[in-house]
């Protein structure tokens, strides 16, 4: 059965056209671009004061696997 649709395939496939090397179609024929392109404005973002800031954070999380819940692990988390 594969063999006949492949034989098929081959026997009903149309020849295929392409471009030969040195062969140009005339530019004329074409519609011009509807926009003309724009170059890309480059913005420098302002330079900012010299800032700084603190921060706190804390919390902690417990992990188990699913197969042994009662092996767990407890992270403890502080920083400044």
């Amino acid at each position: 059965m594969k063999l006949r649709v492949a034989i098929a395939s081959l026997l009903v496939a149309s020849t295929a056209y392409a471009q030969a090397p040195g062969e140009v179609y005339d530019d004329s024929e074409l519609a011009p671009p509807s926009m003309a392109p724009v170059a890309p404005v480059i913005v420098v973002p302002a330079r900012q004061a010299r800032r700084w800031s603190v921060g706190i954070g804390f919390g902690s999380m417990e992990l188990a696997p699913h197969v042994a819940p009662d092996a767990t692990t407890e992270f403890d988390i502080a920083q400044l």
